[in-house]
Parts: structure tokens; sequence; C-alpha cells
């Protein structure tokens, strides 16, 4: 599953960041031709006011790349999502696999939106500096000595030998990141119950579980930081070394002649924020491993298709499957088939030992149903139109929320069978008997198999 960066609003925001670079090029001409008009007495009025006015302008592109840059970042989010959910859809070995879920998860609610904002933020600026560079030095050496151009094309090889040297080791420590980040980010869910209830035992757990977590991360990230900096400080000074000479080379020629000795004064300044560019353009090439390392791995580990190490099994021969006062032993799927008449309208409930696959044989159904299967798990996350109700309900009421909602939209698609997976776990008599009746009305039109709690 690949994050798709693309799109219309990516294109138009690009569009503006090369305007404004564009702009902030041109500014150097301006400075260049100011310089010369001062020493020369004419015409300097019309490129002060030139140069002003470029300085000003420069902020209404910029305005519109960041507002086309954070609705791309929405777009692909959005896209990204829908992705997601259609190859994760009807994934069930997944959902009731806790190893899975505690390693993947994060990657979905927490690094995805991170790592695409970041992605963009990195791309942009790289975009957006490649372009300074290379505009601000076509401009000066056209106007000043073509050698800085020559002296900026020799630091291109020396900035990609100096990026090859460090590829291995910041792509080691990104990925000893990612992998500590996504731990980290794994330990709030457990925090948000633990620290609410308040069991003083459970919250020491907790935090010390945290503390683990959060530690690990942290030396991750300053160890890639550093290794980061250390190497975009070598590679600077290394792919600058021919540019600082081809300057000084040209201050020594310019003493006696005014104007270029002029124009070198004043675009100093740029020069200077020119190799400054260059370093964080470096900076960035040297950070690309890490950032398209990490784009992948949001990929792998998102990956349904993988096996699974323990997705469930099913005790055949210690599970019954019960209609009124008939009762059957299930030696494999097809004896379910047949005991239901092909999924039949009626009610069955399954029973069996804990561990004997009872909610492992309601996934099996589901999955191999599709969309004519509605499965109701125990616990689950899952989003109802009640969920927006102002009240809030007990678990029965919840569930018995849950199951008219169920009966009034969800039946009335092609679903035919209604999953049930220990609807009646931690409810009272009360709650209990007003779920039968409505399982019971269901039941005449559909068919319901349920895994109860007890019986």
């Amino acid at each position: 599953m690949k994050l798709k960066f693309l799109n219309h609003a990516t294109i138009i925001g690009l569009c503006f960041a090369l305007i404004q670079q564009i702009i902030v090029a041109s500014s150097t001409v301006m400075i260049i031709n100011l310089s010369q008009s001062i020493v020369s007495g004419e015409g300097y009025k019309l490129w002060l006011i030139l140069f002003i006015f470029s300085l000003t302008i420069v902020y209404i592109p910029t305005t519109l790349t960041n507002y086309f840059t954070n609705k791309a970042k929405y777009i692909t989010y959005a896209d990204f999502i829908n992705k997601f959910s259609n190859e994760a859809y009807n994934h069930l070995n997944h959902f009731f696999n806790s190893s899975f879920k505690e390693e993947k998860e994060a990657y979905f609610t927490h690094e995805s939106w991170l790592i695409i904002q970041e992605d963009y933020n990195f791309f942009l600026d790289m975009f957006s500096l490649i372009l300074n560079v290379g505009l601000n030095v076509a401009a000066l050496s056209y106007f000043l000595n073509s050698a800085f151009l020559i002296s900026y094309i020799c630091a291109i090889p020396l900035t990609i030998l100096c990026v090859i040297v460090s590829k291995s080791k910041i792509q080691r420590w990104s990925d000893k990141l990612q992998k500590s980040r996504s731990e980290m980010m794994q330990t709030l869910g457990s925090g948000w119950d633990t620290v609410l209830i308040g069991n003083l035992w459970n919250v020491s757990i907790w935090k010390d579980n945290f503390i683990k977590k959060w530690s690990k991360s942290n030396r991750s990230q300053r160890r890639l930081t550093l290794d980061i900096d250390i190497a975009s400080m070598v590679t600077l000074i290394v792919s600058a070394l021919p540019i600082l000479i081809v300057l000084f080379i040209s201050f020594s020629k310019a003493i006696g002649d005014i104007k270029m000795f002029a124009v070198l004064v004043s675009t100093t300044q740029r020069q200077v924020i020119t190799i400054q560019n260059l370093s964080e353009t470096i900076n960035l090439f040297v950070n690309l491993n890490d950032k398209i390392r990490r784009t992948k791995q949001l990929s792998a580990k998102l990956n349904f298709n993988e096996p699974l190490s323990s997705s469930g099994k099913i005790s055949w021969g210690n599970v019954y499957i019960t209609k009124e006062a008939k009762t059957s032993i299930l030696n494999n799927f097809d004896d379910l088939i047949a005991f239901t008449d092909n999924f039949k309208s009626g009610r069955y409930t399954i029973t069996g030992d804990n561990g004997s696959g009872k909610t492992t044989l309601l996934a099996k159904i589901k999955i191999n149903l599709k969309d004519e299967a509605y499965m109701l798990p125990n616990q689950s996350k899952m989003m109802f139109l009640n969920e927006f109700n102002i009240k809030e309900f007990s678990t029965g009421e919840k569930m018995i929320e849950n199951l008219k909602e169920i009966t009034l939209n969800v039946c009335e698609t092609n679903v035919s069978v209604l999953l049930l997976d220990e609807w009646n776990a931690n409810l009272d008599k009360d709650n209990i008997n007003k779920l039968n009746k409505i399982i019971d009305e269901i039941s005449i039109k559909f068919c319901v198999i349920e895994v109860l709690h007890k019986i």
C-alpha cells in the first residue's frame, strides 16, 4: 500500500514555490544592478523600487504554496485511509490477533499522518532550496563570474559522495527510531484507561513501561539527529571549499575595479545565504534516505497479506451448536452449514469450552460470507450512529441501541446472517431479557448465530 503524494494540489503548490524562488533570484539580479547604478550614479531609484517590491510580493506565492501544500497533505491522507480500508476490509484474522494489532495499529492511527506531514514538509523544503541555490547561482555566475557555476558544479559530486558514505549508518538508526517511536505510541492506548481508573499499582506498571519505551525512542532520535548533523557538517565543509576559493579569487581580482568590488560586496550576503541554503539542501539530501525508508516501512508494516503466527484455531469436536432443543457437535465447517441449512433464518447458539475457538468460528463465517454477514464482536471500537447521541449509555443500553441500529439500517441491505459474540457478557438480567426479545425478533427474518458467555 503506497502513499500517493502527487495530486493537483501538490502540483499547484510546487508551481507557486517555483514563482517564489524566481522572485528571490530576480532580487539578486536587482541587487547587482542597484550596486552598479549607485557607483555610476544613474538609474539607482528604479532598481531600488524594484528590489523593495520584490521583497514585498514574494510573500504572496509563499502563502499560496503553504495553502496548497496543506491541502495536498489532506488529499494524500484521505487517499491513504481509503486504500487502507479497501485493503484491510474483512481481515478478521488480523482483528483477533493481539500481537498483530499491538505491532501495526500505531502505524495506522499515528505514524501515517506524521509521515505524510513530514514527507510533504521535507520535499517542499528540498524543492525550494534546490531552486533557490540553482537560480541564484545562475544569476551570480552570469553577472559576476562563470567560475561560480563551475564551483557549485564541483560541489555536487562531493555532496553525493558524502551522502553515499553516510547512507547505511543513517538508515540503520532510522529503522530503530521508527520502531521505537511506534512502540512508545502503543503504550498510550493502555495508558488512557489506566490513568483515568486510577489504581496506583497499574499506573506504576504503565509508567515504568512508558518510560522504557520513551527512553529507547529518545536515544534513537538523538543518535539519528547527531549522525545526520555530523554528516551534514562534514559534507558542507567538503562541498563549500571550491565555492569559497572562487569567492576569494574574485575579491582579489576586483581590487582596483570599484564597480565590480561594489557588486561583490553587495552580493556577499546573498552568496552567504546561498551557501547556507546549499548546507540545508545537503542536510536534506542526507535525510533523504531516512524519509524514503520510513515511508516504505509504513507500507510494509500495514501489509495485510503476510502470514500470521497465530490467528486462532477451532477445536472441532469440542464446539456445539444449538437451535431450540436440538444440539449437534461441529466436526467441521460443513457441519455448521448443514445444521443451519445453509444459513437459513433462525437463532443458533454456539457453545464450548474456553479456548475451543468459538469466536474464531464466527470470524471464519464472516470471512467466508463477507458482506452477507454482519459481525458484532464482544469488544470493539466500531462506529455507530448512536455514538453521536449526547446521552451516555450503559453497557446494556449501548448494546440495545446497537442492535436497533443494525435492525433498522444494516439488515435492510444484503445482510442475511447476524453474528453475535458473547453479547450477554457483563449484562444484568433485565438487559439480557430485553436483548433476548430483540434477537428473537431479528431471527424471524435473519440467521442469527451467537456465542454466549453463559446460557
